[in-house]
C-alpha cells in the first residue's frame, strides 16, 4: 500500500472502512457509490433519568445517558442528504425535541444540554459493501453500513477476517463491491 505522500507500507491486505468517506477515495478499481447522509442529534439535561432503556418512537428515539443529577436522554437523530454539510439546524433540534415531548410529556421543560452532527455511509441499494475487491486482490471493503454500523459490526469483522485470509464465504454475495453498474 502506498499512502497519499508517498509512504510504502508492505501488506498483503488493506481494509476500506472509511465510513462515509469511503467514495471519495481515488485509485480504487471502481468508483464506490458510498454517500454521506447526515444524522443530527441533540441532549436534553433531565436531571435523575425519565427512562431506564431505549425508547422509539415517530420522529425520534431516547437514549438514557448517566446517572443521578446528570442524566441527560439522547434524542436522535435525523436523516438529511446534504452531502458533508457539517453542523445542526434550528428545525432539526427544533423536531427532534417536539418528537420527543410526543413520547415523554415530561420532557417539555428539559433544557438542551448539546446538539451534534454525523455522517452515516449509505449506498443507493441500502446494503452495505463488505469483501473482497474483485478488481484489486488484497483489498477488502467495509463500508456503507448507513444507521447499523455499529449492529453490523460482530458480522462485518467475521466476514472481514475471513475475507483477509483468502477464505470463500457464500454471505458476501450481496455485498459486493462490483454490484453496482459503472
Amino acid at each position: 500500500m502506498r499512502t497519499e505522500d508517498g509512504q510504502d507500507f508492505p501488506c498483503d491486505a488493506v481494509v476500506l472502512a472509511a465510513g462515509a468517506w469511503s467514495g471519495r477515495l481515488a485509485g480504487l478499481p471502481r468508483p464506490l457509490p458510498v454517500r454521506p447522509v447526515k444524522g443530527q442529534m441533540i441532549a436534553l439535561a433531565t436531571g435523575p433519568a425519565p427512562l431506564r432503556t431505549m425508547v422509539a418512537g415517530e420522529g425520534c428515539y431516547l437514549v438514557p445517558r448517566g446517572a443521578g443529577a446528570d442524566s441527560s436522554l439522547w434524542v436522535g437523530a435525523t436523516a438529511e442528504e446534504v452531502g458533508f454539510q457539517r453542523g445542526t439546524t434550528d428545525a432539526a433540534r427544533s423536531g427532534l425535541r417536539t418528537a420527543a415531548v410526543e413520547l415523554v410529556q415530561g420532557l417539555s421543560d428539559a433544557a438542551e444540554a448539546e446538539s451534534w452532527d454525523g455522517f452515516r455511509p449509505a449506498t443507493p441499494d441500502d446494503l452495505s459493501v463488505v469483501g473482497p475487491d474483485p478488481g484489486l486482490p488484497g483489498l477488502i471493503h467495509a463500508s456503507g453500513h448507513f444507521r447499523n454500523g455499529i449492529l453490523l459490526t460482530p458480522i462485518t469483522a467475521e466476514l472481514v477476517v475471513t475475507s483477509v485470509e483468502g477464505r470463500a464465504d457464500a454471505r458476501l454475495a450481496p455485498f459486493r463491491a462490483d454490484r453496482f453498474a459503472p
